[in-house]
């Protein structure tokens, strides 16, 4: 019987995962019609499919474990938040400069928002509320050298990628693996439809 509710609980985050990171289609149309960033449903009029798909990947809870398994690989900048999404390493810059994250005007701005093409490149143009106390400096330098390391690429979109993959490793296999170190997950899902 567990592993019944392994495998529903992997073919569910299968399914977060290809919405997510599947650009076009119509069932995903059919979906951000419905259940869209815009769309505010109530839970009880969502369908169970749905609220299972959210339930087991912990959403609606704050962080879950799914969006923890998930980073991005930047390209244009188009779609990746700076200080808020994991884009450089396992983590967010929020989380890695929690001293700074209070000072700069462009929280919640794109990668692509906070920086400009020029002739040499990209020029990132980090603004921030106050001028900065010497006691920082150390710190923005850090962030200096991390974010200019990275490489924007003018003609190539942003992508999510799954944060854990492993080189030759199924989505699925991944999938199954993270599920079965998620039991907390596994509780929530009922197995049975009978009597709704």
């Amino acid at each position: 019987m567990r592993e019944i509710r392994k495998f529903n609980a992997a073919l569910l985050a299968k399914w977060r995962w290809r919405y997510i990171s599947e650009e076009k289609g119509r069932w995903k149309e059919l979906l951000d019609s419905k259940y869209g960033p815009e769309v505010q449903i109530p839970v009880k009029l969502q369908s169970w499919w749905w609220r299972d798909l959210l339930k087991v990947c912990r959403e609606g809870e704050g962080e879950g474990w799914f969006h923890k398994e998930i980073g991005w690989k930047l390209g244009c900048g188009d779609k990746i938040r700076l200080w808020e999404d994991v884009w450089i390493g396992n983590c967010n810059l929020k989380t890695l400069f929690p001293k700074l994250y209070s000072l700069p005007l462009n929280q919640g701005h794109k990668v692509g928002e906070v920086g400009v093409w020029e002739e040499s490149g990209w020029c990132w143009r980090l603004r921030w509320r106050r001028e900065i106390f010497e006691w920082e400096f150390a710190l923005v330098q850090e962030l200096d050298v991390l974010i200019t390391t990275t490489t924007i690429l003018k003609e190539e979109k942003d992508v999510q990628v799954w944060g854990t993959r492993r080189k030759g490793a199924s989505q699925s296999i991944m999938l199954t693996s993270v599920c079965q170190n998620k039991e907390e997950a596994l509780n929530m899902m009922s197995l049975s439809r009978c009597g709704r």
